[in-house]
């Protein structure tokens, strides 16, 4: 024999939350203890990285208490913040294996560049129907790299390069930047600097030299790559290795 039932809610109540209760059934003037029953406090305290690329694929950490309450973890729902009809955003896939009760993992998928930028309100789904908001939104964009100064130097490497453009804070930030190919061995390395320290709209990076097993050739402009949250972003201005 199967029973149903719904359980009360503990708001205004003196139930006590994260406490294991005895659920016990009468029959016959009998009553069985069936087991425990306990209810979750669910709380979200914090969302990291709080932006991502349009192309999708940023890897959302989201921190809390309670994630396995009920049925357990449903979804991730993405909601653009601020608009009168309330439509399903482009969410983010739930990994389910590495989960738990205290973190939730998903990864953004793509949102057209017509629709972007965009800000979204976050809420993970428990239970099929009960929804927790974080408090911050996330926001899909897509770095804009205006320039580089200078476009050329000398081989042996250490050129400074200054890169201006915007975006450059998202997801987890510069990643890397490349003269050629972002492909270990095919490109040569312009290291990021810390002081000053990389911004939204611009850092600065040194270039290395040119190997002898480099593709990269004197005197031939390359492009120049800078890499975001595992994207490659070319600059409109190419780079050249020269000697004097």
């Amino acid at each position: 024999v199967e029973y149903t039932c719904t359980m009360p809610s503990t708001v205004d109540s003196p139930i006590p939350v994260d406490v294991p209760l005895s659920v016990d059934i009468k029959v016959d003037g009998t009553w069985y203890s069936v087991g425990n029953f306990t209810y979750r406090d669910v709380s979200i305290t914090s969302m990291a990285p709080l932006s991502g690329l349009c192309a999708g694929g940023t890897r959302v950490t989201i921190e809390g208490h309670g994630f396995t309450a009920g049925r357990g973890l449903q979804s991730v729902s993405f909601v653009e913040h601020l608009v009168t009809q309330r439509l399903p955003g482009p969410g983010c896939t739930v990994d389910m294996g590495a989960s738990s009760d205290t973190t939730v993992y998903c990864t953004t998928v793509e949102v057209s560049e017509a629709d972007c930028p965009v800000i979204c309100d976050v809420s993970v789904v428990l239970d099929e129907e009960h929804s927790f908001s974080t408090i911050d939104q996330f926001t899909y964009q897509t770095p804009t790299i205006i320039s580089i100064s200078p476009t050329s130097g000398r081989s042996e490497g250490g050129t400074r390069v200054s890169v201006v453009g915007s975006g450059f804070d998202i997801a987890y930030g510069v990643e890397g930047a490349f003269v050629g190919s972002s492909i270990a061995g095919l490109g040569a390395p312009c290291t990021v600097e810390s002081d000053p320290p990389p911004s939204a709209d611009g850092f600065e990076c040194s270039t290395s030299s040119v190997t002898s097993g480099s593709l990269l050739h004197v005197g031939v402009s390359s492009f120049f790559i800078v890499v975001v949250d595992t994207h490659d972003f070319i600059a409109p201005d190419n780079f050249t290795y020269i000697d004097v």
